[in-house]
């Protein structure tokens, strides 16, 4: 992120001068100096004390901020610039590798948007109408004021499976929807029932494999062509904005089919983490509302990407290993791979969990 995100300059941005280290000097203090950190979380002070000049032992209990760590302080002091070109190398192969077989994933966008998050919401059926009911507790997409309003769809009445929701984008606070779920406990949209939905029940649902997911909103950015006083084509801007789904944005058959293919072999691969959620968690949400295992924290499209991309990660490291090729600085460049992996899909799908939102 840039300064512009923060309002304030970032402190890694300044190189510590030779005058800026001596001043050390002045308090007895110097480059023989180790610092201990062994509770060093993203690796804040060590990273200062390295830029210092001072030798630095520092680690954390948990091993993703260990990894930043090294990541972030030991790589780049062992291998230089020599990391940025092996990096490089590696990320484009991936990217060679990958792109065809995220083809389809995603639905195309028109020209000059970008898709920046699709927003799911839970459903379950109400047990008294048979409306589908997305659970959200409020549908507010930005602090402008902008969020949804339910258009609810009744078919031919109480008792008819058709019975949905559709959804407009709205400008104002005070056209948004009232929330459809609060403190575990559902309450039916459709106006010719509007009951409330007992949370016991929802959970009955959700552990029976009841509890499905229906897109509501499309964040997206759009490029914005500008001109100079000139008249010449200035630098492009990119305007943020919400849409309602289009039917060409669900593809959640397409995704059930290609996933139903690559599980077998992604589970027998272990490329997918389909280990038990403890049951013995401070957190019993996930086994309570219907997903007894980590892959059932993912959407299918998510589950998907992230097995696609880990595919490729192994099979490029599995060729490294058989030619040779996987030395330190190679090592080091994997993890950096790893690292840019994981955020990409959790930008791209959102859904609420637990019906209890973002």
């Amino acid at each position: 992120m840039g300064e512009a995100e923060y309002g304030y300059p970032r402190a890694f941005r300044h190189a510590p001068t030779d005058t800026e280290k001596r001043i050390f000097e002045r308090y007895g203090v110097g480059a023989d100096l180790v610092l201990l950190d062994p509770t060093a979380g993203g690796g804040a002070i060590p990273f200062e004390a390295a830029r210092l000049g001072f030798t630095v032992r520092a680690n954390d209990l948990n091993p993703v901020a260990a990894i930043i760590e090294k990541a972030t302080i030991e790589y780049p002091l062992r291998h230089g610039a020599a990391l940025v070109s092996v990096f490089e190398r590696l990320s484009t192969e991936f990217i060679t590798k990958s792109t065809p077989k995220f083809q389809g994933i995603f639905p195309t966008e028109q020209p000059g948007t970008q898709v920046l998050a699709y927003l799911w919401a839970r459903t379950i059926r109400c047990p008294y109408c048979e409306g589908l009911v997305p659970l959200s507790p409020n549908w507010r997409l930005s602090p402008d004021g902008t969020g949804v309003r339910l258009v609810p769809r009744l078919g031919a009445g109480p008792g008819d499976a058709a019975r949905r929701c559709e959804f407009a984008i709205v400008a104002a606070l005070s056209e948004h929807s009232a929330g459809t779920v609060a403190d575990g406990d559902g309450t039916c949209p459709f106006q010719d029932c509007g009951r409330v939905i007992d949370g016991d029940e929802v959970k009955r649902q959700a552990q029976a494999g009841g509890m499905g997911e229906q897109l509501f909103a499309v964040v997206f950015k759009r490029r914005i062509e500008t001109q100079t006083k000139a008249g010449k084509r200035g630098r492009d801007k990119w305007e943020r904005g919400y849409r309602t789904p289009r039917p060409e944005d669900d593809n959640s058959a397409v995704i059930a089919a290609r996933l139903a293919g690559k599980m077998e072999e992604w589970e027998a691969l272990d490329l997918v983490p389909n280990e038990a959620f403890p049951a013995d968690s401070n957190d019993d949400r996930p086994i309570q509302y219907g997903m007894p295992l980590w892959s059932d924290l993912f959407s299918p499209r998510q589950l998907l990407g992230h097995g696609t991309g880990v595919e490729v990660f192994r099979e490029l490291l599995a060729e490294r290993e058989a030619s040779g090729a996987l030395d330190d600085v190679t090592r080091a460049a994997f993890v950096y791979l790893a690292l840019s992996l994981d955020p990409v899909l959790k930008v791209t799908e959102r859904a609420a969990v637990y019906g209890s939102g973002e």
